[in-house]
């Protein structure tokens, strides 16, 4: 949701802001907690 919504479906809008450091997403710091945790998982389920 957060990631999808905030971050991919605005990502064409950058270009357009021009600005040579952009941020993106609504959610902040919690993309990246969240992806990390995501990531997490998976590499741990490629493991066991």
């Amino acid at each position: 949701g957060t990631l999808v919504g905030a971050d991919l479906l605005n990502f064409n809008k950058i270009p357009e802001l021009g600005s040579p450091i952009v941020s993106i997403g609504g959610a902040g710091v919690f993309d990246g907690i969240y992806i990390t945790g995501i990531m997490s998982i998976f590499l741990l389920w490629l493991i066991i």
